[in-house]
């Protein structure tokens, strides 16, 4: 049976739109921004640091989501350190996001130092209780936590907490998937599909 070019047009379209959804999809959906910030004092690779805004990001995978300590839920990531004034650096130890449901804290922990681990940033509230690092919350602010003088390794050097404001706020994004590709294509078939009805030939009586 022969296929004319409008026919091979609208299977091609249709493959492509399948294609997009498959690829695309689970990317997006297990995506995530886990952030942590705080007012602080301390040094980035020997630069010192007073009362400045500090700003620790994570970008996980949700679907790598493990189990820890003490029933402790975490996501590994690359992360990275801001500080106002000095400048961002990369963590270079392994470092994940992580919610203690039995603690009821949330923040990002240096998995490389200890047989624990050991707490860079942490915010305490009630709501971490029940939440599982797999959905958008906050930002909460809490009582924070933080391993005073110790050093966590960066690419700039050393990053060092020595206090702080006694509060800190976590939050969490998840990935929203991008609807521009996906409506065009849509419009694009729709458009084609009408088309095609306007051109078919009128039966004759």
């Amino acid at each position: 049976m022969k296929m004319n070019n409008g026919g091979r047009t609208l299977i091609i379209a249709i493959v492509l739109l399948g294609t997009l959804l498959w690829t695309s999809s689970p990317a997006l959906a297990d995506g995530v921004t886990y952030t942590e910030t705080d007012v602080a004092s301390g040094s980035l690779g020997g630069a010192s640091f007073s009362d400045a805004l500090v700003t620790i990001t994570l970008l996980g995978d949700t679907s790598t989501s493990t189990t820890g300590i003490f029933g402790a839920l975490e996501v590994f990531g690359p992360t990275t350190v801001t500080v106002d004034g000095i400048g961002t650096a990369s963590f270079t130890d392994s470092l994940a996001a992580f919610d203690s449901p039995i603690f009821g804290s949330a923040g990002i922990l240096d998995s490389s130092l200890g047989p624990f681990g050991s707490d860079v940033l942490d915010t305490m509230d009630p709501t971490f209780g029940t939440y599982d690092l797999t959905t958008d919350v906050g930002p909460i602010t809490g009582f924070s936590l933080f391993n005073a003088d110790n050093g966590f390794a960066t690419t700039d050097g050393s990053f060092v907490l020595t206090s702080d404001s006694g509060t800190s706020t976590f939050s969490a994004l998840t990935a929203v998937p991008e609807p521009c590709s996906l409506s065009l294509l849509g419009v694009g078939l729709s458009g084609l599909f009408l088309a095609r009805r306007k051109k078919a030939p009128r039966a004759t009586v």
